[in-house]
């Protein structure tokens, strides 16, 4: 593929990912509609066709879009097309489906079950429908993370805020441990360990709703 071709390619999943989709590559934008390039390099090299994508393959696309849907700020970019979109920016307030997922570090299992889940200042727990995505998300923290069912629509009736930047991807500032499901604490190392001999069936099933997901993504 030539240079000019594969900018191009580069160039339309970058205004998917940033104008329609970024909850299928497991990213949500901040309130003004932006995402880190290097989180953006950091899901795109999970995929096959972009597992050796840089950084500058991502400016240098960008910088050649003669039609300039793009904003770079502060290491940061954003499509200008997304407050068009059916994105939800700034974020809305909305009612969460009865269960949501979130992935995270083994270590950290022992504090969740206790306190919940704490969002780090001026942040946010990051919630999905998806187990899949769930997983997905979590492994860029944690190689073999832990992926917890929340019972959302419960906790949104107890006072909980959910808010939902785009289909797949819903946002919390905190979850109380009543509403996580999650194995007890003396089976996590045990399936830490089975999960290293069995065989990879959630690896699998995530391959293919990545290529399922492409199929939706060529129809843009």
């Amino acid at each position: 593929m030539s240079l000019k071709h594969k900018q191009e390619a580069l160039l339309k999943v970058l205004n998917y990912l940033l104008a329609y989709r970024p909850d299928e590559f497991g990213l949500f934008p901040d309130e003004e509609g932006y995402i880190s390039i290097d989180s953006i390099k950091q899901a795109l090299s999970e995929e096959e066709e972009w597992k050796f994508v840089k950084k500058s393959d991502i400016l240098e696309a960008i910088r050649s879009d003669k039609e300039g849907k793009f904003e770079i700020k502060d290491e940061k970019v954003r499509s200008i097309e997304v407050f068009s979109g059916f994105l939800k920016i700034p974020y809305e307030i909305s009612p969460p489906p009865k269960t949501l997922y979130c992935g995270i570090k083994r270590k950290a299992y022992p504090f969740v079950r206790e306190k919940g889940l704490i969002a780090p200042k001026e942040n946010y727990i990051a919630l999905t429908p998806s187990k899949d995505l769930a997983l997905r998300m979590a492994k860029r923290r944690d190689p073999k993370p832990l992926v917890l069912e929340i019972h959302a629509y419960e906790a949104s009736k107890r006072g909980v805020r959910f808010l939902q930047v785009a289909p797949l991807m819903f946002l919390a500032k905190e979850i109380p441990p009543t509403y996580i499901l999650g194995p007890p604490l003396e089976k996590v190392a045990l399936r830490k360990k089975a999960r290293a001999k069995g065989p990879k069936t959630e690896e699998k099933r995530s391959k293919k709703w990545e290529r399922n997901r492409r199929k939706r993504r060529d129809l843009k």
